[in-house]
């Protein structure tokens, strides 16, 4: 039968009773009765009888004591995790956040040391940021000094050969007239004291540099308008124009070196513009750039002999800036077209007349590398290269000389603009390129098809000297 233990309430299975027996409930091992005339734990499922109410004035019924075993078994487990929390959990506690605190320490150390890192990087660049600035200023200064040293040196030479300078302007510009070239010797005075005044005022970066772009020609008229004394000699020879004034000088100081032959030539002709040409076959082919007779109305060459002849357009391609000539005018110098494509850091070299109304009619001659295969945003079409060029280069022949033969391995064609912060930047179309030009026409592939030349007598670059021409052109 089952019963229920009146100390824990647990239900317990015990065997029926003939007699009154003690039993021990498993769980709180309190004692009691069942059966015989003791009182009995109430079986499971039968109705508890309603505890007797005390009479009035009697005492009430003493309640039964809690077991002792249960009290011990409660006391010796809450010992137990008070020991266990003393010598166990508390030091493992410790420890943690002891542990806890060192690792918050590294970290503000770690912290601590990359600030204290991080400033003293940037300590370092900007002391190094302040010699830098310190040492530009230092060089920049130094330019500045040399430079105004050098105006002063110059100011006080033509100061000191004013005479001389005079008498030399009026013989070989003036036709003669002393007080005109006195005048132009004054020009030229004003303007170095003019750049010098640039060297002292308040104004950062405006000094004005000897052969420099502000110290140019476009100044040297200005003065020459300003003067009275020239406007009215320039008014008197119907010069209108800072070409007319330059072609003129050009004419009579080559003039006077060649013999008399010069000065008509270029006074008949006055082009608005000159390239450079070289003949490609030996009887009168030639090759130039697009650019260079560009809306021509006349086209005159000149050979290295100094002959000058007409030239007329026969084939031409503005997208690949080349043009094909033929003059009537043979030619025992010729150069041949490379069919190859040069190698990187190839030595070449040019022969051309840059800024003839300033540098003269003789051939220049300049050299330098291939610097790249490729040109502007890596057009293949370009070659980037070291060789000095100014403007009158463009058409010229870029050679590379090889067992004594001069082979054009490009046409120069331009050079980068100053304001994109470039040096000596410069380009030329590779002759692959002038071969597939010169293979759209007739004339073209008969020139290609023909036995190229020997190799010279002359030097490469004398060759090419004599290969090469001035292109004279009127524009409409």
């Amino acid at each position: 039968m089952q019963v229920q233990c009146p100390t824990c309430r647990n239900v317990v299975e015990v065997p029926a009773p003939t007699a009154a027996q003690t039993y021990r409930c498993p769980l709180c091992h309190a004692a009691f009765m069942v059966g015989g005339s003791v009182p009995v734990a109430a079986p499971v499922g039968a109705p508890v009888p309603a505890p007797a109410r005390p009479k009035p004035g009697a005492a009430a019924p003493a309640q039964p004591a809690p077991s002792s075993a249960w009290m011990w078994g409660w006391l010796v487990y809450a010992g137990g995790f008070a020991v266990l929390a003393l010598f166990v959990l508390r030091p493992m506690l410790q420890n943690r956040a002891a542990e806890g605190a060192r690792a918050a320490a590294t970290v503000d150390d770690v912290s601590t040391y990359i600030t204290q890192s991080t400033a003293a990087i940037d300590t370092v660049i900007k002391t190094q940021k302040a010699r830098n600035q310190t040492q530009a200023d230092r060089i920049k200064q130094g330019h500045k000094n040399e430079a105004l040293a050098r105006l002063e040196a110059e100011l006080a030479g033509v100061k000191w050969q004013r005479s001389a300078r005079a008498a030399e302007f009026a013989q070989v510009w003036f036709d003669g007239d002393r007080r005109v070239g006195e005048a132009m010797v004054d020009v030229y005075i004003q303007l170095y004291v003019d750049a010098i005044a640039t060297h002292h005022d308040a104004t950062p970066g405006n000094e004005v540099r000897v052969g420099g772009e502000d110290f140019d020609f476009a100044r040297i008229w200005e003065g020459m308008r300003a003067n009275r004394r020239l406007s009215e000699w320039m008014a008197a020879h119907q010069i209108v124009e800072e070409l007319d004034f330059w072609w003129r000088l050009l004419v009579k100081s080559q003039g006077a070196r060649d013999g008399g032959a010069l000065p008509a030539f270029l006074a008949e002709l006055k082009p608005d513009s000159t390239g450079t040409g070289f003949w490609i076959a030996p009887d009168g082919w030639l090759i130039t750039n697009h650019h260079v007779v560009d809306r021509a109305q006349h086209i005159d060459v000149r050979t290295a002999a100094g002959k000058t002849v007409p030239a007329r357009i026969v084939h031409q391609d503005a997208a690949r800036d080349l043009t094909l000539l033929k003059a009537d005018v043979a030619s025992a110098e010729w150069l041949p077209l490379s069919s190859g494509q040069a190698a990187q850091g190839v030595e070449v070299f040019t022969q051309g007349f840059p800024n003839v109304t300033v540098q003269g009619l003789a051939v220049k001659f300049s050299d330098g590398k291939i610097s790249s295969l490729s040109g502007i945003n890596d057009d293949e079409k370009l070659y980037q290269i070291s060789v000095p060029v100014q403007p009158g280069n463009s058409g010229g022949a870029l050679i590379h000389s090889r067992d004594g033969m001069p082979w054009v391995v490009g046409v120069v064609s331009g050079k980068l603009a100053a304001r994109f912060d470039a040096e000596n930047v410069n380009y030329a179309i590779k002759s692959t390129v002038v071969r597939s030009f010169l293979g759209e026409c007739p004339e073209g592939r008969a020139i290609l098809a023909a036995a190229r030349p020997g190799v010279p007598a002359d030097s490469p670059v004398e060759y090419a000297r004599k290969a090469s021409c001035l292109v004279l052109v009127k524009k409409g």
